[in-house]
């Protein structure tokens, strides 16, 4: 590997990779059922970040990795959990919608 030099190159690649990470990230949280933070900068300075149940909570257990999570702090991230689980479940489910359709085009 190298580092892309030509800046409008490094950009599109940035943008294209930055999507693949959280893809990736989210993949992770679903199969996995972790906790996960991720923060980096672009080509550009920009801040962009990925946190999974939230960042207080990320934040919170990196920093005391003995911590007890409050009942509410769990409630909220069951609830998280479960929203995460619902829209995972809703654009497999809209994959294979968009499967079938390519599929009825690709026949017709």
């Amino acid at each position: 590997m190298k580092k892309i030099e030509k800046q409008d190159d490094l950009y599109a690649s940035f943008s294209k990779r930055r999507l693949g990470l959280h893809k990736k990230a989210s993949d992770l949280v679903f199969e996995c059922d972790v906790d996960i933070g991720i923060i980096y900068f672009s080509p550009k300075g920009n801040p962009f970040s990925f946190f999974h149940p939230n960042v207080d909570a990320v934040v919170s257990r990196f920093q005391n990795l003995d911590i007890e999570f409050s009942e509410s702090a769990l409630l909220v991230t069951a609830g998280n959990r479960e929203k995460v689980n619902k829209l995972k479940n809703r654009l497999d489910e809209l994959d294979i919608i968009e499967d079938i359709a390519i599929a009825k085009k690709k026949i017709i």
